[in-house]
């Protein structure tokens, strides 16, 4: 039984770990996209000086 239990959870922590990689990867390729196409971009914001100076938030 425990045997079953150990590999139950091994299986769930790669799924949850390929999640957030997944999601990470998402993020890392949303802010290149951001700041080739903004060059107001601020990563640290993750927002951008549009027209007429407003600050908004990377699309």
């Amino acid at each position: 039984p425990g045997v079953g239990a150990a590999v139950g959870i091994g299986i769930g922590a790669a799924i949850v770990g390929g999640a957030i990689a997944a999601s990470q990867a998402e993020a890392a390729r949303q802010q290149d996209y951001c700041a080739r196409r903004f060059r107001s971009y601020n990563p640290a914001t993750g927002t951008y000086i549009a027209k007429g100076g407003r600050e908004m938030p990377c699309p």
